[in-house]
Formats: structure tokens, C-alpha cells, sequence
């Protein structure tokens, strides 16, 4: 390259200097012995070299260059050009060759601080020690511009900043002031700070969960305090789901748990007093149920359930069976009735029913024996006619016969070979005996 250059200045030299102007004409006219012009040449391309080597080296500012060496170059160089000047040109480019491979030999020392330098910055760098880097970056940059030095000076700049900024959010985090340290260390890249941002993310994340489990608890014992029960075990249960292993949140939820089922036991025990004072069987059922849940010495409930719930069936059915008393004309219903009496008489026997099921029951045993108490019946005929009762029987032929029949409504029938049937429906009602019909087939077909 440095030799490119040097055909590049060719022109400059020549158009300069007078002197090397007539040698170089005359070497183009072929007028000079080639040997002469080979030497003019040489000098000339070698005094093109160093010249640009010389400008590279004088360019560099406050580099740690070897100044005596330089000294000794300088001088060479400058003899290079008296010889130049005085035609002796195969001296002159002998001389200006030596101050080529004089400034090379320089540059090339340089270069090699200036490498060990930016590769030390780079381990300082690395090694997060911004300031060394900085400066180090920046001598190197003070001696000659340079795309590397520039990007290193940017980079330890960012990193010092960063540093700076770790240190403010670490204070913040002592402090507790979880908000501004998370808005601060979005500010840091990862570049320098990788795992020192992972946990700082780690610890505020950490700390303002804790905060939030501590804003819980502290207004789950406010709430304990005030008598405020159910509030404050949401308070507690949120505070073990942010944290499951606090034992505050566990002890306060525990304590308030046994608060809330003294309560609803008391509650429940008092809805059960109150349903059996009101024989109200069916809510003390529920009452008992809800008390054998939650109360492990409620020895009797599970008894007491069911004779609730027996209590409670027993008198629906009473209440079914008073509402609807024309249901006991049908030999099925009536047989119910009397099984529901007997069942009242087995659950008196094993304890108190109360006294409104007492006197439902009282009143369908008077309904029941009323309506099944039989009542007479005459029946006349002639003695031809074959009698029937449905519900009943065959009744034969007679000219009088009495029967007693439980009340309800019957169809009397009469028949006779050679006559039309006669028939009678007839409604035998409680308490309205004597009854008395006719039943004959007279008429003929």
C-alpha cells in the first residue's frame, strides 16, 4: 500500500522540486543513461514512502514513540533529501530506504502498545473496572482517533453509569422502597449487570411480595381485633397465598378458624333450642346437622338427626292425611291411617313429639275411628232377587237382611232371570245410621 501511495506522489514531487524535475524530463527523453534514471527512480519512490510514513508518525499525539530512534531517522531522512537535492540519487534512495524500514520499524512498536493497550482496557472492561477502562481507552484515543477506543470510551462510560445506578437501587432496596428501585434497574441493561439485575428483580419481587403479605396481616389482626372474623381471615388467607410458609399468616388464620366455629356452634346450638322449642322439626334437623359437622362433641347428633327427620316426615304425613279425610273410603288409605297411628305410639314411647303433633294425631285417631266406625244397613227384597254390594259381596235373596258396613259409597244391585236389573248407589255417612233400602227386579225385559 505504501508503495502505491508513493506512485501517487510522484506528481507532488515532482511539480515541487525543480531539481528532480530536469533528471526525471531527460530519463523520459532517453537522454540520461538508464542507470541514472533507474537510481532517480528508486529515490523517488523511496522518498515517497517515507514521506507518507513520516505523516503517519507525526499525525500520532503523545504516543509512546522511541524519540532517539526517531531522532536518528529524522536525520537520516533529511540527509536523504540533501542528497536528493544534490542529484546523488542512488545515495538518496539508499538513504530514504533506511528511513522506510526506520519508520515501519517505529509504527510497528506502536501499533503493538497500542494493541496491548485496548487489550488491556478490554480486560478491564470485562473485568468491570470502568474507570482503568476509561482511562485507558481514552489514552489511547489521545494519541491517534480510533472507531475501537471511541466504542470502549462509550462502553465504560454506560458501565460507571450502571454502577452508580446499582448502588442507588441497592439503597433502595434497603430502604425498602420497592417502586422507584424497580423503575431505577429497568433503566440497566444486561450487558454488564446480568446477575446483578436477576437479583434485583429476585429481591424487589421478593420484597414487594413480602410487603403485601405483611399490608395483609397487619389488616387481618386489625380486623381480628374489631371482631371483624370473616374479614380477617380473608385478610390472613390472602397473606398464605403470597406466602405459605409464614407462620403469622397460619397462626392468625388458625386462631380466627376457632374463633368462627366457637361462633357457629354457639349459633347452631341456639337454632336447635329454639327449633325444638317451636317443634319447628325440620329446622332442628338442619340445626343438628350443621352442629355434627363442625362440633366433635356432639355425641347425640347423629341420634337426634334422625329422630328429627322422623318427626318432621311423620308429621307431613299427618298433615296429608287430616287434609284430605275423604281418602278414608278406600280399604288402602284407611290401612295407612292405622299404620300412622301405630307409628305415633312407637315414636311417643322413645321420647317427647311435642305437642302439636300430639293433638294432629289426637284429631286424626277421632277422624279415623268416626269414619271407620260401621254403620246398619236394612236391606228389603222378595226373596227372588239376587242381592250384591260393591264394594261387598254377593248378599244372595232375601226379604230382609241388616248388615253393618263402614261408611263410604256402595252400589246396591238386584237380579233376577227374565227382569232388568235394578241398582242403587247409595252414600252411607258417618254417624247417619240406621240405613234402610228396597232392592227388587220387578221389571221385566
Amino acid at each position: 500500500m505504501l508503495y502505491r501511495t508513493g506512485i501517487v506522489l510522484v506528481f507532488l514531487v515532482a511539480c515541487t522540486l525543480e531539481v528532480a524535475a530536469a533528471p526525471m524530463l531527460l530519463c523520459d527523453d532517453g537522454k540520461i543513461d538508464s542507470v541514472l534514471c533507474r537510481e532517480f527512480k528508486a529515490a523517488l519512490d523511496a522518498r515517497a514512502d517515507a514521506q507518507v510514513l513520516r505523516q503517519r508518525i507525526q499525525s500520532i499525539k503523545r504516543a509512546p514513540l522511541d524519540d532517539l530512534l526517531l531522532d536518528q531517522i529524522d536525520t537520516g531522512y533529511a540527509k536523504g533529501e540533501t542528497l536528493f537535492e544534490t542529484e546523488y540519487f542512488g545515495d538518496a534512495a539508499r538513504r530514504f530506504s533506511a528511513s522506510v524500514e526506520g519508520y515501519r520499524r517505529v509504527l510497528d512498536e506502536y501499533e503493538a502498545i497500542r494493541e496491548d493497550k485496548l487489550l488491556e482496557a478490554d480486560l478491564f472492561l470485562d473485568e468491570k473496572r470502568f474507570k482503568s477502562a476509561l482511562a485507558t481507552y481514552e489514552l489511547v484515543e489521545s494519541w491517534e482517533t480510533s472507531g475501537l477506543a471511541r466504542k470502549g470510551i462509550e462502553l465504560s462510560r454506560k458501565g460507571l453509569k450502571e454502577s452508580s445506578t446499582l448502588k442507588q437501587i441497592n439503597k433502595l432496596v434497603e430502604e425498602k422502597n420497592y417502586e422507584e428501585a424497580s423503575s431505577l434497574l429497568s433503566t440497566v441493561s444486561s450487558q454488564f449487570y446480568s446477575a446483578d439485575k436477576k437479583r434485583f428483580q429476585k429481591e424487589i419481587g421478593q420484597g414487594e411480595s413480602d410487603k403485601k403479605r405483611d399490608l395483609n396481616l397487619i389488616l387481618g389482626f386489625k380486623a381480628s381485633t374489631n371482631g371483624e372474623l370473616q374479614k380477617a381471615r380473608d385478610y390472613f388467607k390472602k397473606a398464605l397465598a403470597i406466602d405459605p410458609k409464614s407462620q403469622a399468616a397460619k397462626d392468625g388464620l388458625k386462631e380466627v378458624d376457632a374463633r368462627l366455629k366457637t361462633i357457629a356452634i354457639n349459633r347452631h346450638r341456639e337454632q336447635l333450642d329454639l327449633a325444638q322449642t317451636r317443634e319447628d322439626w325440620l329446622q332442628a334437623m338442619r340445626s343438628a346437622q350443621s352442629l355434627l359437622k363442625i362440633d366433635t362433641s356432639f355425641t347425640e347428633g347423629s341420634s337426634l338427626v334422625g329422630r328429627f327427620r322422623d318427626l318432621s316426615e311423620f308429621e307431613v304425613e299427618l298433615d296429608f292425611q287430616l287434609d284430605n279425610p275423604d281418602r278414608l273410603g278406600s280399604k288402602k288409605v284407611r290401612k295407612q291411617v292405622n299404620n300412622l297411628l301405630l307409628r305415633y305410639e312407637e315414636l311417643a314411647s322413645a321420647g317427647s313429639v311435642g305437642n302439636r303433633i300430639a293433638d294432629k294425631n289426637k284429631m286424626l285417631g277421632l277422624v279415623f275411628r268416626r269414619i271407620t266406625r260401621k254403620q246398619e244397613l236394612v236391606l228389603i227384597s222378595d226373596n227372588k232377587t239376587f242381592v250384591k254390594i260393591v264394594p261387598g259381596q254377593q248378599l244372595g235373596q232375601f226379604k230382609e237382611l241388616i248388615i253393618n258396613i263402614i261408611p263410604g259409597q256402595y252400589r246396591i244391585s238386584g237380579r233376577r232371570p227374565g227382569y232388568k236389573e235394578a241398582v242403587k248407589n247409595v252414600s252411607i255417612e258417618p254417624d247417619g245410621g240406621p240405613y234402610q233400602f228396597t232392592v227388587i227386579s220387578s221389571e221385566r225385559f
